[in-house]
């Protein structure tokens, strides 16, 4: 139905808007970018004796669970994605009973702060 010249003239003013940045860095890589990294400390307190693979991709996967959440509010739009990665990972600390659920070390390693991330928490823990 369509022309391959109209598919190119269509890519190519989209491109143009865009001002060929196509580079973007999305909450869900984020999430996996802090969660290789660590994101549960010896510091921590929670219900399980150790911390094992189960637990780790219980983090991972609810993590994810929660960017996925986001990308069906256009209210999360607002954030930066590291700030709705950060918020997935608060979530899901609290929600598998990690606490605090944001700490120094998740600072250190986001550097983002509670008081940064705490409104898109809200949010997306609600």
């Amino acid at each position: 139905i369509y022309s391959i010249e109209l598919f190119k003239k269509s890519e190519g003013y989209i491109l143009e808007q865009l001002d060929w940045n196509l580079r973007v860095i999305t909450p869900y890589q984020f999430v996996h970018h802090y969660i290789s990294k660590g994101c549960i400390f010896s510091s921590d307190q929670t219900a399980f004796p150790n911390v094992d693979a189960d637990i780790l991709r219980y983090l991972r996967r609810y993590s994810e669970c929660f960017v996925n959440l986001s990308l069906d509010d256009y209210e999360f739009n607002q954030y930066p994605a590291h700030i709705v990665a950060c918020a997935a990972i608060a979530s899901t600390r609290k929600l598998i009973g990690i606490s605090p659920f944001w700490n120094t070390e998740l600072e250190e390693l986001t550097g983002a702060t509670w008081d940064t991330i705490e409104p898109c928490f809200n949010e997306l823990y609600r």
